[in-house]
């Protein structure tokens, strides 16, 4: 099964997407996806004051603004959605058999909202890429003519919103399928391609690396 992050993976670098979904080495969890995750599974129960209580983030979260407009969609919204995509581009049950697949942090009927730790995106900088693919399957489990979808950054109390339409679906599923093909040509033939940035100082699969250097920030050595 495909999902963004796989998919991203590979985009990142070719061989941290070998090493991690082909080879299978350990991998070590870095403290930001650790901190993020942790933030993620007290926002999933906003509605247990014990949970929610004394977390600064969530806490600061609900008495902004933007806490205050969003909390009735989130009060009344689905949460932790599974969803899947089958072969013949048909929704199914999430599962590893599926085409894509993905959970959803909040849905409340056309509207697919996800939470998001770390440095807020502006407008203009949002990747809209993963709830853009979970919409895909809203649209063929669904007849809306539009789905919103919105990225909420719980940590920096904004977000970013947009609307999709129906009539672009077709380019929306061609845009992803042709991403799923170039993982699949990879993996079909693994190789040693490399991407050497400054991402790789915080990568979760450094130490299987042959090519990593402590000093990976300077990427031109």
């Amino acid at each position: 099964m495909y999902s963004l992050s796989k998919v991203q993976c590979f985009e990142q670098c070719p061989l941290k997407y070998r090493l991690k979904y082909i080879d299978k080495v350990e991998t070590e969890r870095n403290v930001a996806c650790k901190r993020g995750s942790e933030i993620h599974k007290v926002f999933e129960h906003l509605d247990n004051p014990e949970m929610t209580k004394g977390v600064s983030v969530v806490e600061n979260f609900l008495n902004s603004e933007i806490g205050k407009e969003l909390l009735p969609i989130i009060k009344n919204a689905q949460k932790e959605v599974k969803f899947g995509i089958d072969k013949e581009l048909k929704p199914s049950k999430y599962s590893p058999k599926s085409l894509f697949g993905g959970i959803i942090d909040l849905l409340h009927e056309n509207h697919i909202l996800d939470y998001k730790t770390g440095k807020a995106k502006t407008y203009n900088e949002q990747d809209w890429t993963q709830l853009t693919w979970y919409a895909i399957w809203l649209f063929l489990n669904s007849d809306y003519e539009e789905i919103k979808i919105t990225y909420i950054y719980v940590e920096h109390n904004v977000y970013n919103s947009k609307v999709l339409y129906r009539k672009d679906l077709e380019n929306m599923i061609k845009e992803m399928l042709r991403r799923f093909k170039n993982v699949k040509e990879f993996e079909n033939n693994p190789t040693d391609k490399h991407c050497k940035s400054y991402l790789c100082d915080w990568c979760d699969c450094k130490k299987h690396c042959p090519f990593y250097t402590d000093n990976a920030l300077n990427i031109n050595s």
